[in-house]
């Protein structure tokens, strides 16, 4: 069976499928606001109702092949999890949801997320077992407006974490305190420098389960959680 696209259909759902054959990405038009995929071999298991989650053992490249990405400039959420595989995702593609609040990954051990990732408006972000960087979460954080919460769990490339110079000033930090336990070159792969554009939004950082070096404190700087 195939199915082709058509801009009226608002709300689709198909399980257990192994001969079914979608001959374009997903959703088919703007107007769709709720779809549902499970048992399809040619596509991960996807569910838009009021945010996209998406998971698949399968699944080695997430793009405007399998997502259509210009459809989903209206998502707020987007979960990302259990995906062993996945190696690429389109960043060129998530960048076009520009209104996006929250942002899950977990369970992608071999995702690594490009500094080309550019969402200004995330507000909550929780990474978990993924292959992200220190730096590339550096490059990500700087584009964001008003981040509140950030969570990061077991990141191997993720063993330094500082206030930037500029982030540690403002808020009256001894440069000491701003920084880690060694000198840290800002190209350093795997620190993550919190960028001062967010330090007077950031309510929550809770880092788990990492090799993490020194935080920063300040009267006024987030609620910090290091285990």
């Amino acid at each position: 069976m195939k199915i082709f696209s058509e801009n009226k259909i608002n709300k689709y759902t198909a399980y257990d499928c192994p001969r079914l054959v979608v001959s374009h990405p997903l959703p088919f038009s703007a107007q769709m606001r709720r779809f549902s995929i499970s048992g399809i071999p040619t596509l991960p298991t996807m569910e838009l109702t009021y945010d996209l989650k998406i998971k698949s053992e399968e699944l080695v490249m997430l793009d405007d092949k399998i997502i259509s990405f210009h459809n989903f400039a209206r998502i707020r959420s987007f979960c990302l999890v259990d995906c062993p595989n996945l190696v690429s995702l389109s960043t060129e593609g998530l960048n076009q949801c520009t209104v996006l609040e929250k942002l899950h990954i977990k369970n992608c051990p071999n995702l690594i997320i490009p500094s080309s990732f550019v969402v200004p408006s995330l507000q909550f972000i929780s990474i978990q077992a993924c292959g992200i960087s220190g730096h590339c979460l550096t490059e990500m954080l700087s584009h964001v407006q008003s981040l509140h919460s950030l969570e990061l769990h077991e990141i191997p490339q993720l063993k330094f974490v500082s206030f930037s110079r500029q982030a540690a000033e403002k808020e009256g930090m001894s440069s000491l305190e701003a920084t880690a336990a060694r000198p840290l070159a800002r190209d350093d792969e795997q620190l993550l420098e919190i960028p001062s554009n967010i330090i007077h939004s950031l309510r929550w950082l809770d880092i788990s389960n990492c090799p993490t070096g020194v935080c920063c404190r300040g009267e006024s700087t987030p609620r910090i959680h290091l285990s």
